[in-house]
């Protein structure tokens, strides 16, 4: 049985909240990409993923569209039109031929006024190999089609004003996505890094209110008392942020601050036993730990799969500020307990939890529950040579004052 399965309704419930959020409405992107096949098998030819690569690594958001889908384009004010999202022009990677649908089809965007850039140059012909010279000379004359270099593709885009937001500074490593209902703008943001946190401006093309909403709690948290056109983004290691942009306030708490001004780890001697998705709660195996580490290492016990209950007191002298309790690196569901209060549940990162509410003045217990995957009792012919991530929590677990 897996021992995570007890999580799943917390993990869809986030789900559908997610869901909701992203439905019905409108995903505002900036640019289409050709999916152009058959230049992959009638002659030299880019892979779109690299155009995908230079636009998401530079926040240009975009979608990726067949020649059958194009030819049911429409254009309107020079903009392209399909199911209901406008695009500002359509990227051709570069490509030695092409089918002679697509030329048809780019003949008549640039007809009705779409921008189109090829990347690096013109094709030569079509992979039919029939003539597409007047095509191809349409092309090379119209005002509305341009060739620039990858390398240049979203320097290009941002001096023509083809993007949806920008940065203080260059995060490669940041995605988002937006949303558009009528009374409202959703961005979700993601920090794909695995080891860099992400702490930047973002300027957006709008003006309204800034909410923080929390799908994982269901709350959502007022960040502007005023409109603005900007949010000031900090994301963990592979964090994910929601934000609600509406021209009036929502239903929300006002956002606390939560600068650091205080941190102490928690180290020393943790004691720790262990239960199978079976055993759960009752625990066994009962051993000490005095620096956290794998569980799943070959000194330990590498085949356990369930969960790892982690305990140690800790004193409180004053309990007039905030905490967080930081766990830092986990494997991977934490569910955290004051005093036998359950605190919460997380899945992934950030594992920070707010225990400002059961801490108490003198001795305090904390328990650490950390639930991992099958993945290491049941190995199949191709995880069994494949490293596994480790078990458990290996901290450093910090108590932070804010």
């Amino acid at each position: 049985m897996n021992p995570q399965h007890r999580y799943l309704p917390l993990l869809m419930n986030y789900t559908n909240r997610v869901s909701e959020l992203l439905s019905d409405g409108v995903h505002v992107v900036t640019s289409l990409i050709l999916y152009h096949a058959e230049a992959e098998w009638s002659g030299e030819a880019m892979l779109f993923q690299k155009p995908a690569k230079e636009l998401t690594q530079n926040q240009i958001d975009f979608d990726i569209v067949s020649i059958d889908i194009l030819k049911n384009a429409d254009v309107l004010n020079n903009k392209i039109l399909i199911n209901n999202e406008v695009f500002d022009n359509l990227i051709i990677p570069s490509a030695e031929r092409l089918p002679k649908a697509f030329f048809e089809a780019a003949a008549e965007l640039i007809k009705r006024g779409a921008k189109l850039i090829f990347i690096d140059c013109f094709p030569s012909g079509s992979s039919e190999n029939i003539s597409v010279t007047e095509y191809i000379q349409l092309l090379k004359e119209n005002d509305q089609v341009e060739i620039v270099s990858l390398n240049k593709l979203a320097n290009f885009m941002r001096g023509k004003g083809e993007y949806q937001i920008s940065l203080e500074h260059k995060a490669e490593s940041l995605r988002y996505y937006q949303y558009r209902h009528d009374t409202h703008t959703v961005y979700m943001f993601f920090n794909e890094s695995p080891d860099s946190e992400i702490d930047n401006k973002v300027s957006i093309k709008e003006t309204g209110y800034i909410h923080r909403y929390d799908p994982w709690e269901n709350k959502c948290y007022l960040i502007s008392k005023e409109k603005q056109t900007f949010i000031n983004l900090s994301l963990a290691v592979q964090e994910s942020s929601i934000y609600i942009i509406s021209d009036s306030p929502l239903v929300a708490t006002i956002e606390s601050d939560k600068r650091i001004i205080a941190e102490l780890e928690l180290s020393g001697t943790w004691n720790v036993a262990l239960a199978t998705s079976q055993q759960y709660p009752t625990y066994s195996n009962s051993f000490q730990l005095e620096e956290l580490t794998n569980i799943s290492k070959p000194s330990l016990y590498p085949e356990f799969s369930g969960t790892i209950r982690y305990q140690k007191e800790f004193y409180m002298e004053d309990t007039n500020k905030n905490y967080q309790l930081d766990l830092g690196e986990v494997y991977e569901v934490a569910e955290v307990f004051i005093n036998g209060c359950s605190v919460g549940i997380k899945v992934s990162k950030p594992y920070a939890f707010d225990i400002s509410t059961f801490v108490k003045k003198g001795d305090n217990t904390l328990t650490v529950e950390v639930t991992n995957t099958l993945g290491t009792l049941q190995k199949d012919f191709l995880s069994q040579y494949r490293v596994l991530q480790p078990s458990g929590l290996l901290g450093k677990v910090k108590l932070k004052a804010y």
